[in-house]
């Protein structure tokens, strides 16, 4: 039988999940049901950026840096914070990330945002420092070799149209 690392990724994602669900004598109702929303949601969330066709590497990094900050939450509060969009701010001249920032998440609400409409200026000099701080290259250096993708084609659906 023939696995891809999607499918391998999505289950092993899918048991961490599990097994992340908070013993209910540990905390109190309101911050478990939170901590199992947010769990849902943090599911959720790497399946829309599977299927935009974001790598499995940077998915999967946002995904165990979210679960840590959720099993390491002690409020309500602080799940909900963990669960925001990611919200870099401007002050007019650069963006900062929150505390709960996932810079590899950030980097790719950027790249989402370049769909819609082109970046400019500022917000697209923060996607290369993003860029840069998760692969350690400037994908900008006319040295590189080969070019870095965020996103990338499935393996299985390449294989089905190469036996076509």
């Amino acid at each position: 039988m023939f696995f891809n690392v999607k499918e391998l990724d999505e289950a092993y994602e899918l048991a961490e999940i599990a097994t992340e669900v908070p013993d209910p004598d540990t905390c109190s109702k309101a911050l478990m049901d939170a901590k199992v929303s947010a769990l849902t949601e943090t599911w959720q969330r790497s399946q829309a950026y599977r299927k935009h066709g974001y790598r499995e590497d940077v998915i999967h990094t946002i995904h165990n840096k979210r679960l840590k900050m959720i099993r390491e939450a002690t409020t309500v509060a602080e799940v909900k914070e963990i669960m925001s969009e990611p919200k870099p701010r401007y002050d007019g001249n650069t963006f900062s990330a929150g505390r709960f920032s996932i810079p590899e998440e950030e980097m790719i609400q950027w790249s989402l945002a370049s769909l819609r409409a082109p970046i400019h200026g500022e917000a697209f000099e923060r996607y290369m420092e993003l860029f840069k701080s998760v692969f350690g290259v400037d994908p900008r250096d006319p040295e590189l070799e080969e070019p870095i993708r965020l996103e990338v084609e499935d393996d299985v659906e390449l294989s089905k149209q190469r036996s076509s």
